[in-house]
């Protein structure tokens, strides 16, 4: 039978595999493509968060130190990969606008395209 310890460190890595994988950060093994689900990294950020306050004093120096710090690199990067994904999209509700306001300023609309204006 294996050490708790290393059952312990198992789950600490599994959940989050879990979490930089639906970050983007680590590619997905079964499509070979970095995909994002900050939903799912955020529940696995909270799984780890519920582990730590579950198990507190049952965790040995390093098993704490272990999970503080894989805690603190997830919530890092997702604060990191979300900022990304809001500018990202700000950037295309930006360019949606602007070809909106020149379509504008031309006289005629996205909708009327190759239509002249009576």
């Amino acid at each position: 039978m294996e050490n708790k310890s290393n059952k312990f460190y198992e789950m600490v890595l599994f959940l989050s595999t879990i979490a930089f994988q639906s970050m983007g950060l680590l590619e997905n093994p079964i499509t070979k493509k970095a995909e994002k689900h900050l939903d799912v990294a955020q529940q696995m950020i909270d799984y780890l968060d519920m582990l730590k306050e579950k198990t507190y004093n049952n965790l040995d120096s390093k098993e704490l130190d272990a999970l503080n710090q894989t805690i603190y690199e997830l919530k890092v990067n997702f604060l990191r990969v979300e900022k990304e994904q809001k500018e990202e999209k700000g950037e295309d509700n930006k360019t949606k606008e602007e070809k909106k306001t020149k379509e504008r300023k031309r006289g005629g609309s996205p909708h009327n395209k190759g239509k002249k204006e009576e």
